[in-house]
Order: C-alpha cells, then structure tokens, then sequence
C-alpha cells in the first residue's frame, strides 16, 4: 500500500504529465489527409520513458478522456470525441499501446543510455504510427494509409526518437545537480 506522500507525489506527478502532453499537443501543423502533425507522440513517449508505464499510461488515458469529453486539448486545441471516429483514432490507441510498452522498457532499464532510451523511443514511434495507418486504412484504404498515415510521419518519428534519446541520460547525468 502507498504511503499518503507517494500517492500525492504520484498524483502530481500524472498532473504534470497531463499538462504536458497537451501542451505539447499545441504544437501543431496540418498535413495533407487531415492528419495533425504535433508534439504529442514525443510528449507521450517522454512521460512513458519518464514515469514508467502505470503512471504515464493514468496520464495518456486522463488525457485522451478530457479530449474525448470537448477539453481543447488534443492536437491544435481540438477536441471532441469525433476525433476518435475520424483519421486520429488509430493514433490514440497506438498513444496507449506504445505507453504500455515504452513504460514498460524504461522499467527494464531503458532510459540509462542514450542508445537503449532512442531505442525504446523508436519502437513507441513504430507503434504510434502502424495503429495510425491501420485506423486510416480501415476507413480509406492501404494507399492513403500508406500515403497520409505514415510516410508524413518517418523522418519526424526518427528525429523525435533522438531527441527522446537525450531526455533521460541528461536528466540522469544532471539529477544530482538539481
């Protein structure tokens, strides 16, 4: 059973993941098909490799639930649960399958080294971005699965993940400092 203070510290901690991710949610730009693209998957990913899975996956679904429920907080302050009907939605259950994964490799060690963190980071982007081509290819088809769904969106994922990399070896390397 968690202590009053660790279930505050957690509490807080899910918080200021939430503000995040949607914050970085606001970093965003339209792409041809309708896609956004934004800063959530790198938000996502970070507070996954940050916080491990339990608490960033609490984060996701809080996140996803208030967009769902007309909060502006989903890519470029949308909102509404139609984004989870349209293009978006198979992106959003690839936010909480690659949550579940990348939480879950930062808990066996992969947030050490910038190699393992960029990796774990990858393997969320693969994730993220395979469910969003499937949700488009179950309401289109391959080629605008292909087309919309996922080449948009290889060379972003591929610099977010070095980016990514960084996060946690620096926050590690430096903790003590602060």
């Amino acid at each position: 059973m968690l202590k009053k203070s660790e279930l505050l510290t957690n509490a807080v901690s899910i918080f200021i993941a939430l503000l995040f991710i949607s914050l970085f949610a606001q970093i965003s730009f339209s792409l041809p098909g309708g896609i956004p693209f934004s800063g959530q998957s790198f938000a996502i990913l970070s507070v996954a490799i940050f916080l491990g899975w339990k608490s960033s996956l609490i984060a996701v679904i809080l996140y996803l639930t208030l967009g769902a429920f007309g909060v502006p907080i989903l890519a470029g302050g949308s909102a509404g649960f139609s984004h989870f009907l349209n293009g978006s939605g198979g992106y959003f259950v690839g936010f909480l399958v690659a949550t579940l994964v990348v939480g879950w490799l930062k808990n066996r060690g992969a947030d050490r080294t910038f190699f393992k963190s960029m990796i774990a980071f990858l393997i969320g982007h693969v994730i993220i971005l395979f469910s969003g081509a499937f949700g488009i290819y179950l309401l289109r088809d391959y080629e605008a699965a292909i087309e919309y769904g996922l080449k948009p969106f290889i060379v972003a994922a591929f610099l977010k993940s070095i980016l990514g990399g960084l996060v946690m070896p620096i926050y590690y390397e430096n903790q003590e400092k602060w």
